[in-house]
């Protein structure tokens, strides 16, 4: 059987259907245009919502396995709605990337992560920051897994408390959305820090994976 040139042309391929209607949405920066309707997703929005009218802070955890849709679904608000809102800023920082409280602070800051200590950067972020703010840490899990200090006990509690930390210099609001491939860290990682926990008071949004009617 002869072989067109054309199957070896990298630029220029055969008309065919192929098995999936578009590849691009198994690349891990893949936002969607659109949304399909989910009882977590929903769950998120109304969460998200409500900070925006009331500007009560709320701490939310997305979890789930990997593939779910969790930063997925967050960046497509963030880039469609979020940060389309006046007096409102929407940081994401991945804790992969980003794996030490030092660096995630700096982060926040816009200061480069040496040459300065945490605390003066946390003090920065405080000072520079002139409206509310949504800060989603994504794989939190990945962050600070050494025991420094329970440092990452630090940051949340930190940021979920900014008005007693700066002795109620900072007057903006701050809501934190974490989001998380491991089950089990909430557990294990707040077992044994209460205060945290008690100051997050977390709303736990349960992402399963993608059923068959789901990806069809």
């Amino acid at each position: 059987m002869q072989t067109k040139i054309e199957e070896y042309n990298i630029i220029e391929s055969p008309q065919s259907k192929g098995l999936f209607k578009n590849k691009e949405s198994f690349d891990f920066d893949y936002i969607p245009p659109k949304i399909h309707p989910r009882p977590e997703i929903k769950e998120l929005v109304q969460e998200l919502r409500s900070f925006v009218k009331y500007r009560v802070p709320e701490h939310i955890l997305l979890i789930g396995g990997p593939g779910t849709g969790k930063t997925a679904i967050f960046n497509y608000l963030k880039n469609t709605q979020l940060e389309k809102i006046n007096n409102l800023q929407i940081y994401y920082i991945n804790c992969r990337f980003f794996d030490t409280t030092h660096k995630v602070i700096c982060k926040l800051a816009g200061a480069q992560p040496r040459g300065i200590p945490t605390n003066e950067a946390l003090t920065y972020f405080f000072k520079k920051q002139e409206t509310d703010c949504i800060i989603a840490l994504d794989e939190i899990d990945k962050l600070d897994t050494l025991p420094i200090q329970k440092s990452k006990s630090n940051l949340l509690y930190y940021l979920s408390r900014p008005g007693e930390i700066t002795s109620q210099t900072f007057h903006h609001k701050i809501s934190l959305v974490l989001i998380s491939n491991a089950t089990y860290w909430e557990r294990e990682f707040f077992v044994n820090d209460p205060a945290t926990s008690s100051s997050l008071q977390l709303i736990k949004i349960i992402f399963p994976p993608y059923t068959l009617t789901d990806i069809l």
